[in-house]
């Protein structure tokens, strides 16, 4: 099974274009594998999919740059990205998230700037949910909404134990 893709005119980077039954199928398949959305009814799963656009990056492409509008999230569905934050002292990779993570949830949810830079540490396939619409899930179902801020928690904590290593002894 081949699925079509297109190619975005500012990006450069290959995604699906709406309307492909069989790529919806493989993206609800792709979903339930998720922690984050195995509770979540397969009719809103399938409304997730439909709604989304499947990209496609090679490694090293940028799928979105610090500092862009917060204009939607994504969930990689396979392979790995790199969280790079720009600043003074040059790039700091913050994490690799792979296959069930979500990205851009923050600037979204905060409705502020992105704030790193997401780059393909392999090729990867993501799902990317328009802002307003990954908003209306979150609204809709507070199953989903709670294991988000479970995911940031662990984040905010995995973060708290790289500065603490990272620290001067008081």
């Amino acid at each position: 099974m081949t699925l079509r893709f297109a190619k975005h005119r500012e990006t450069g980077l290959k995604y699906r274009p709406k309307g492909s039954a069989v790529a919806h199928d493989i993206e609800v398949k792709s979903l339930q594998q998720i922690p984050m959305f195995r509770d979540v009814d397969m009719g809103k799963l399938r409304l997730l999919a439909f709604a989304s656009q499947r990209i496609s990056c090679r490694q090293g492409e940028t799928l979105c740059r610090q500092g862009e509008a917060s204009d939607s999230a994504y969930i990689v569905l396979e392979g790995s990205v790199d969280v790079i934050r720009e600043g003074a002292a040059g790039r700091t990779l913050l994490a690799t998230l792979g296959a069930g993570q979500l990205i851009g949830e923050l600037g979204v949810l905060c409705e502020r700037p992105r704030n790193a830079t997401i780059v393909a540490s392999t090729d990867v396939e993501v799902l990317r949910i328009e802002k307003m619409v990954f908003l209306e899930f979150v609204r809709e179902l507070p199953q989903l909404a709670l294991a988000i801020i479970r995911e940031l928690g662990k984040r905010l904590e995995n973060m708290n134990e790289q500065l603490s290593r990272q620290a001067r002894p008081a």
